[in-house]
């Protein structure tokens, strides 16, 4: 019994050209050969000197070409009919909801800073009273005056020259 390879598993650059290369054959080339056969189709109408043979043209456009792509597109244009109305319909739907949503924010928003409002006024008055305690407290980690000034007879808020 003969063993049977085991296969390569594709890199992912392979997969995407693969990919690629099944969509241009799939998709691309009959776009494109077929745009290309309508304009060839509608240039070739400029050469022709009898109006017959333009009508002949005029008649293969319109059977192979204008009729199946508009059956083609009636039943997206119905999607998109029956989706503008569905967007309508959802809009009255949910604009009472989004309105009494609105209201209640807006309520809560004058609350809150009501509320900040007074909380920032006592914190200010809280800290206005205490203002002498923070100043005792804190006035030990203060700089004396007479220690600031360096051995060069600079104050140490100047900048040093450099050199």
């Amino acid at each position: 019994m003969a063993a049977v390879p085991p296969t390569a598993v594709p890199t992912e650059k392979a997969q995407v050209r693969a990919i690629r290369a099944a969509a241009r054959r799939a998709i691309w080339l009959p776009f494109g050969l077929g745009l290309l056969a309508i304009l060839l189709l509608s240039l070739a109408t400029l050469t022709f000197p009898d109006v017959r043979q333009i009508d002949l043209v005029a008649n293969f456009l319109l059977v192979f070409v204008l009729c199946p792509a508009i059956l083609c597109l009636f039943p997206v244009y119905l999607l998109f009919v029956l989706a503008v109305y569905g967007m309508g319909r959802l809009n009255q739907g949910v604009s009472k909801p989004l309105m009494r949503v609105e209201r209640l924010t807006a309520s809560a928003d004058e609350r809150v800073t009501g509320i900040s409002a007074r909380l920032a006024k006592a914190s200010i008055t809280f800290n206005a009273r205490l203002a002498y305690i923070d100043r005792a407290v804190f006035s030990i980690f203060d700089e004396r005056p007479e220690n600031r000034e360096t051995t060069h007879g600079h104050s140490a808020d100047e900048e040093q020259p450099r050199g």
